[in-house]
């Protein structure tokens, strides 16, 4: 649907009763100057989405099961919920050679909470399993992680299945004393690998945030070691590392009209732009975006907050050229309102109008945002307003060109 406003200025009226001295007849020499085709005229077009798809973000992942890659994550999300599954991995180096030698006792992984998806009294239940060969690269993929003891061994260490705290405090994980031992002494022998561990998720309620080593050092993870050594019992508590989540979610599990933080599902929307003459001067355009807040899941904890990006013809997202939304409430219904003036004008010079709309917290959170679509009632319709201008020149006779 195309809804269409055009408004003629008032300068003529001005330009009348404003300059009295002018003279009756103009002479040729001012004839044309401000014929009336001179004078911009502004038009409102309403314009609805043709066609709106959940993608994938290309740029965050290589294969077809929506794995998201976190390079530099500062949440790690651990659980299942609603289809979404997520894992963990976490690996310790830099520790000092001078345990080595010593006996291992006890050792834990401290992990603290900063957020939920889904059941918040939940307990997030996993296995712990001991990592066998390097996880940073990006070979790793969901459907990779599945391969039998590529990355992890299929066998879980003691004591086997791990439990999440429900509260905000550090979740004490036991770990393997053989394990960590192992650790130590790669400081000193590289023939005992050190590649640390990954917590398999089995629960299906809840997916728990912790902090990665990228957050406040207080609460970022810690290997907390009781050990023996020359007769004396010692604990040591060590705090570097990296760390990453591997999150995945079947395409046929989410809906069309979303968008999906965590595993990076961008909302990709086409506009039909074909009212808007090349040479209009875009003067705002605005995006509204009507969220299903029933079947959304938003947490709280991600910002409540979009970028618009550009799409080009040939496929690739333009970051340059992005949009931030304002969100507000417009009968009663949440809607996400972005300026994509920039993004509009550069479309009347590409074949295609279509634009990627991605969570603000796309690396941070494992929000979804579903809004209605273009088969809904027109007012719950993604709506893009545009205001326009295009000058009409007129040839010094008076006749139009």
């Amino acid at each position: 649907m195309r809804q269409t406003i055009t408004v003629v200025g008032a300068l003529i009226l001005f330009l009348a009763f404003a300059l009295p001295g002018c003279a009756e007849d103009p002479t040729s020499v001012g004839a044309g100057v401000l014929p009336i085709g001179d004078l911009p005229v502004y038009s409102i077009d309403t314009l609805d989405a043709s066609s709106m798809n959940a993608q994938r973000a290309t740029v965050l992942t290589t294969r077809s099961d929506g794995t998201v890659f976190n390079w530099v994550p500062t949440t790690l999300f651990l659980g299942n919920v609603q289809s979404l599954r997520s894992g963990v991995f976490v690996k310790f180096h830099q520790i000092p050679d001078s345990l080595e030698g010593g006996t291992v006792t006890g050792a834990d992984l401290l992990l603290y909470t900063r957020s939920f998806v889904g059941d918040s009294s939940a307990t997030v239940a996993f296995t712990i399993h001991r990592g066998l060969t390097s996880w940073t690269g990006d070979s790793l993929t969901y459907d990779s992680l599945e391969v039998v003891d590529r990355y992890f061994s299929s066998s879980a260490t003691p004591p086997g299945i791990g439990a999440g705290s429900t509260d905000s405090g550090a979740v004490v994980i036991p770990l393997d004393t053989a394990m960590v031992t192992a650790w130590l002494v790669s400081t000193i022998d590289t023939g005992n690998v050190n590649q640390g561990v990954y917590l398999n998720p089995s629960s299906a309620t809840v997916i728990r945030g912790y902090y990665s080593f990228l957050g406040s050092s207080v609460f970022q993870p810690h290997l907390r070691v009781r050990y023996l050594k020359d007769g004396v019992s010692r604990t040591y508590v060590h705090g570097t590392g990296v760390s990453r989540y591997i999150a995945s979610l079947p395409p046929a599990d989410l809906p069309q009209n979303s968008v999906q933080a965590g595993v990076a599902y961008r909302s990709i929307q086409t506009y039909n732009i074909s009212a808007l003459s090349r040479l209009a001067s875009v003067n705002d355009a605005r995006l509204e975006l009507t969220l299903d807040s029933a079947a959304s899941l938003l947490t709280g904890f991600g910002a409540d907050s979009l970028y618009a990006f550009l799409v080009q013809d040939n496929g690739s997202i333009s970051l340059a050229s992005r949009a931030l939304s304002t969100p507000s409430y417009i009968n009663s219904r949440r809607t996400y309102s972005l300026a994509l003036n920039s993004i509009v004008q550069t479309w009347l010079h590409q074949v295609q109008a279509t634009l990627a709309i991605a969570a603000f917290s796309e690396n941070s959170s494992m929000d979804r945002f579903v809004f209605f679509g273009p088969a809904d009632s027109i007012g719950l319709r993604p709506r893009l307003i545009v205001t326009y201008s295009e000058a009409r020149l007129v040839a010094p006779n008076g006749g139009g060109q």
